[in-house]
């Protein structure tokens, strides 16, 4: 019951990790179908978030691909935060603005 408690409880906090990553894609991208993404705060289901976010945000087919055939929810959902938080880092980037960790940019630290 404890690994099980565990388990609940890395998925909730990987499902605020998406959210919050969707969130700062809507402010960062054009690529973004951000109807779609806004849409997604209202979804409960762990899996069907992470498959929505995954079709709507991932523009490589094959990352895609592997989201959807994924059989285990939380290994869905950690993938589309792992490839959110890439989009995330790189879009921060496309700004012309050098990075230096975690996405802080010089002076705004």
């Amino acid at each position: 019951d404890e690994v099980a408690a565990q388990d609940a409880q890395g998925l909730q906090l990987d499902l605020a990790s998406l959210r919050s990553l969707c969130t700062g894609l809507l402010g960062s991208s054009d690529n973004v179908d951000t109807d779609v993404l806004e849409g997604l705060a209202q979804l409960d289901e762990p899996g069907q978030l992470a498959d929505l976010v995954a079709a709507a945000a991932l523009e490589d087919a094959g990352e895609r691909q592997r989201v959807l055939t994924e059989l285990d929810v939380h290994e869905r959902v950690k993938t589309v935060v792992g490839a959110l938080g890439t989009m995330l880092l790189e879009n921060t980037g496309e700004a012309g603005e050098a990075l230096l960790g975690w996405g802080i940019t010089p002076g705004k630290a």
